[in-house]
């Protein structure tokens, strides 16, 4: 859990302006944010502030976090929009927090089920986020979302995984792609695991 590990005061205030059909939100966060995993010293100063405008039938908005984590820089620039034809939208600009990356633009056509676009997530080290985790792990990990008419695919890598009470391995992966996604979904995958050692039982397997 990670709100278990974080503590400290946040004060939030917000705005609500036009008329029901096409409203305006504007609310800021700004406070200060401890994590129990780290030494004690001055608490980090957080602030984020959203932007709405075009309540309720095409919103479109934006998020801006910036501030100190658990003694590292934290950084997030987040738009998003739903167009009048129920086209949803969601760019990741920026997302930095130690290690930690995220960037990218996904969309979804109304009623689908499948994005399109591409997003790119990632750490370089997940021992990064011990201060903020109840259980203590170590190694990397990589996803990247692909969508286009024709396939959807994720990919997600982990090289030398080590999570405390539950197993370490060499590498652990998953490869899994849904072809014809609006029309006929089928899936396609695989996942696997190198020199796995999980609840007393060490291996590889490849599914």
């Amino acid at each position: 859990a990670v709100a278990a590990q974080l503590h400290g005061q946040i004060a939030v205030t917000g705005r609500l302006a036009g008329s029901a059909a096409d409203a305006r939100l504007d609310a800021d966060l700004d406070g200060t944010v401890m994590a129990a995993g780290m030494p004690a010293g001055e608490p980090g100063r957080l602030t984020a502030r959203l932007r709405a405008e075009h309540l309720p039938h095409a919103p479109v908005a934006h998020l801006g976090v910036q501030g100190m984590l658990a003694g590292a820089p934290v950084e997030i620039d987040l738009a998003a929009a739903r167009a009048p034809d129920g086209v949803a939208r969601l760019e990741i600009r920026r997302a930095e927090w130690r290690s930690a990356r995220a960037a990218g633009t996904l969309e979804l056509a109304a009623g689908g089920i499948w994005p399109t676009g591409r997003l790119e997530a990632g750490a370089s080290r997940l021992d990064d986020f011990a201060p903020l985790l109840r259980e203590r792990m170590t190694g990397s990990l990589s996803a990247v979302i692909q969508g286009g008419p024709e396939s959807v695919s994720i990919k997600a890598e982990a090289e030398n995984p080590d999570v405390a009470g539950i197993g370490t391995a060499r590498r652990a992966w998953l490869n899994a792609t849904v072809r014809d996604p609006a029309a006929t979904p089928v899936l396609d995958g695989e996942v696997g695991l190198d020199a796995a050692a999980i609840a007393g039982l060490a291996g590889s397997a490849r599914l």
